[in-house]
């Protein structure tokens, strides 16, 4: 499950430029009137400067949920079985994230700069993962048994090269088997297929503005299309009576989340919420956590929820892509200020680091 957050671009030595976009004018969201669009957190005190994406707390308060999720249902607890779709709200906010950064970039520079943005995941990313391959790796040689040492080369290799998700799918290594001592690299299928999206969804992002521009109906209605057709993929491809892995660890079947979170950064890219559209948001992410933390408590993971792979995973989707919108938008009501407690904001910045470490470690713990 990636914990990962997508950096505010840095500044600029061009903060004067902007590049045209649509406006979304609907009930209770303007555009600014004193000279086409502004920025929909322009006035923020957060934001430093024009290129800069302003820190939102309770993203971070969102990453805690997911990330407690996960280890809760790593550690068994039994009265969380769907902790693992804490993956799912991760998936949809770097979607979102990664989105909102290059339209912020484009309207400041009129450009996106892949190289940048390559640079610093790597250097955000990289170091904690490489680490902890390298740890599972001498005590998977020193400590492990002899099952164990027989597979964590090819899982160390396919971590390293961010290909694990397939690695695992087409060597029928089961997510969901009890039997056998299990990887400790297992759980990086989900930093797998995010890097994948690192890598590939940019490019898409140029092509697309070099074709199409900004026009915010036809991206969202590409995404959102996008999202559909990869659901519609996992629930023609998924056996009842078989092992769900390969569309539990396909790219191209978990792509519907991140794609959702890109379409929301289209959605909200450039509006401004007036206090009562503000509310109502508030009012649809309260729903949005509360169908999340639903699906953790009765989703169960393998074959014993077929709904999941019957639209249930584009369910989770949508209804943490209500939660980010919620708290990514000011002004702040009573979600987004619960979700910002110090506590959740606290977990939240290491987010990445607890989802990298905790899984190994239980396997070294709990063999």
């Amino acid at each position: 499950m990636p914990a990962t957050d997508v950096d505010p671009p840095e500044p600029h030595a061009v903060p004067g430029a902007t590049a045209s976009a649509d406006t979304a004018v609907v009930s209770g969201v303007q555009p600014d009137r004193a000279g086409g669009e502004r920025d929909a957190v322009a006035s923020d005190p957060l934001v430093r400067s024009p290129g800069r994406m302003p820190y939102r707390p309770a993203l971070d308060g969102i990453r805690a949920v997911a990330v407690a999720a996960v280890v809760l249902y790593h550690a068994g607890v039994s009265w969380l079985p769907g902790g693992f779709l804490g993956v799912d709200v991760f998936f949809v906010l770097s979607g979102y994230l990664i989105t909102e950064l290059f339209l912020r970039e484009r309207s400041t520079t009129g450009q996106l700069s892949l190289t940048s943005f390559w640079a610093r995941r790597g250097r955000r990313l990289l170091p904690a993962l490489y680490a902890m391959v390298l740890v599972s790796g001498i005590y998977t040689r020193f400590v492990a048994d002899r099952g164990q040492r027989g597979e964590i080369r090819g899982d160390g290799i396919a971590t390293m090269f961010y290909v694990a998700n397939w690695w695992y799918a087409f060597a029928d290594r089961s997510y969901f088997s009890a039997f056998g001592p299990p990887s400790p690299l297992r759980h990086t299928w989900s930093l797998s297929i995010e890097e994948q999206f690192y890598l590939v969804y940019p490019l898409l992002v140029v092509a697309g503005l070099a074709a199409w521009g900004v026009k915010r109906q036809r991206w969202i209605a590409a995404l959102v299309g996008g999202a559909v057709a990869s659901a519609a993929w996992m629930a023609i491809s998924y056996v009842p009576d078989g092992d769900p892995s390969r569309d539990f660890y396909s790219t191209l079947t978990r792509a519907q989340a991140l794609l959702i979170g890109a379409a929301l950064a289209w959605v909200l890219h450039r509006i401004v919420l007036d206090r009562r559209a503000a509310q109502r948001l508030e009012a649809i992410g309260a729903v949005g956590l509360v169908a999340v933390v639903g699906f953790f408590v009765v989703a169960h993971d393998g074959n014993q929820s077929p709904w999941l792979y019957r639209g249930g995973f584009f369910l989770v989707a949508l209804s943490a892509a209500a939660l980010v919108a919620a708290a990514s938008r000011p002004p702040e009501g009573p979600l987004t200020k619960a979700l910002a407690v110090a506590p959740l904001v606290a977990l939240g910045r290491v987010s990445y680091g607890v989802y990298v470490w905790h899984w190994p470690i239980f396997v070294w713990l709990w063999p």
